[in-house]
């Protein structure tokens, strides 16, 4: 793993095999799975927006709507 975001009950992950996972920190459940373009070395929640950054794209969830 090589991000870790949290926001209110959200903790959101990233790492090297490309995917942006969140859990409720509440159940530990996972809430979420979003593919990036690459190894994700950033991730930011900031209320409903998630935002994941990598070497070849940046990735914005918001609302939770894909």
């Amino acid at each position: 793993m090589y991000a870790v975001s949290v926001e209110g009950d959200t903790l959101a992950t990233g790492s090297v095999d490309a995917v942006v996972r969140t859990f409720s920190i509440a159940s530990g459940q996972r809430t979420r799975e979003l593919r990036a373009g690459g190894a994700v070395h950033t991730v930011a929640l900031y209320g409903s927006v998630l935002l994941s950054g990598s070497r070849t794209r940046c990735t914005k969830q918001a609302d939770g709507k894909s």
